[in-house]
């Protein structure tokens, strides 16, 4: 085996993430799957963390799959380079346009198939992610970080999200929503099952229910595997019949991206619900015997005293079964970041891009001054101190 037939895939640790072992690395993972549709096979192995001795390799590739990880990514760079100048070093994932400054560093934007000439239109052209690369207890995960104490992994079934939240940067999947047909998700689940027994799955979609149609057939044929799961969905998609579909085929809890109960904020994000749908909706998975989990987002530029009792107010009357807080950060591309002066705040490019629960705010809020801004986030941190124990940035 030469160093040219040697891959390296690395996926850096973040270090704000409650359980390392939690999230395989779907996108290497799909990487190496489909690398030989180059017309060559070569000796992949995946890491995942950043400590690593052998520099014996003549490609690396790095997932930048958060912003948590930049630094560390830069770290890497640097560290490769000192001991194989000839390495070729390539950056993919959703943060990997914040390195694009890297000298000798080849960065790939959005999936990372079609880089290997594979149509990503039709999702079923994709091979599953090669799982068998990594550690057992990568595969099949045993915490409680999905919500259930069953053996679990993540998977994907669909990709794209029609939406245009001002908060988030789509240029991953893009905004064409595309699913895999029925057969072809059925068969990965079959196969996280028999091979590596898997009983609890976490769909990782951006909004797997959005084609209602094939997601109450998906609901139907996956129901003979006798796993339970959980997905993200919008309060304005789901209704009573797919609710009792999906707590037929196994749903336990959905995730929703509620973010504010204040709908002046709403307004803000481009989020085209209403607080009373989300009251709506919480209600339906209560009857339903489905929990409900809302993610709450302090700071979005427009976040006063007012907006904040405003969420309190919303948690405390609607009473989801569960609520994580994390904190508004500026990722590059979001329209918050492309148009800052249309939000009135300002923001800190002399920082790195992380401030997640940081002591700092990651902007300038020209409306507000920085103290009373602390003070609103104290007293968010402190409401979900006191009614979710583990509400505040956990996944």
């Amino acid at each position: 085996m030469t160093m040219a037939d040697k891959i390296l895939l690395i996926s850096p640790n973040a270090e704000m993430l409650d359980d390392k072992l939690a999230y395989p690395p779907l996108g290497l993972l799909y990487l190496a799957a489909n690398l030989d549709r180059k017309l060559w096979k070569p000796k992949v192995k995946i890491m995942t963390d950043n400590k690593f001795t052998d520099y014996d390799y003549k490609y690396y590739g790095i997932s930048v799959h958060s912003i948590a990880v930049v630094d560390t990514v830069r770290k890497l760079v640097s560290d490769i380079k000192s001991h194989n100048n000839h390495a070729q070093i390539f950056l993919g994932g959703a943060g990997a346009g914040l390195l694009d400054d890297q000298r000798n560093v080849l960065t790939y934007i959005g999936e990372v198939e079609k880089y290997l000439n594979i149509d990503t239109s039709n999702l079923d052209n994709i091979k599953f992610p090669a799982r068998e690369l990594l550690p057992k207890k990568y595969i099949k995960y045993t915490g409680t970080v999905h919500h259930s104490t069953k053996p679990s992994t993540t998977m994907i079934a669909t990709r794209g999200c029609v939406y245009n939240c001002a908060f988030c940067d789509r240029e991953t999947f893009g905004r064409r929503f595309r699913k895999r047909s029925i057969k072809n998700v059925c068969k990965e689940v079959k196969l996280l099952v028999d091979k590596y027994g898997i009983e609890h799955i976490r769909f990782c979609d951006d909004c797997v229910t959005l084609d209602r149609k094939w997601f109450m057939e998906l609901c139907s044929n996956i129901a003979k595997y006798d796993i339970t799961w959980t997905c993200m969905s919008r309060a304005d998609l789901l209704d009573t019949e797919m609710l009792e579909y999906m707590k037929l085929a196994g749903c336990e809890e959905i995730f929703f991206g509620f973010e504010s109960g204040s709908q002046k904020i709403l307004k803000a994000m481009n989020k085209k619900e209403t607080v009373q749908q989300y009251h709506d909706v919480i209600q339906k998975c209560r009857d339903a015997g489905i929990k409900s989990c809302a993610y709450i987002m302090f700071g979005f530029p427009g976040e006063t005293e007012k907006t904040v009792e405003q969420t309190i107010r919303f948690l405390e009357t609607a009473k989801p079964d569960k609520s994580r807080l994390s904190e508004f950060v500026p990722f590059p591309g979001c329209d918050v970041w492309n148009n800052p002066s249309k939000y009135n705040v300002e923001i800190k490019n002399d920082k790195g891009y992380w401030y997640y629960d940081n002591d700092e705010l990651s902007l300038r809020y020209k409306y507000i001054s920085d103290d009373t801004m602390l003070s609103l986030r104290s007293r968010m941190r402190m409401y979900y101190l006191a009614n979710y124990k583990q509400g505040w940035a956990n996944a």
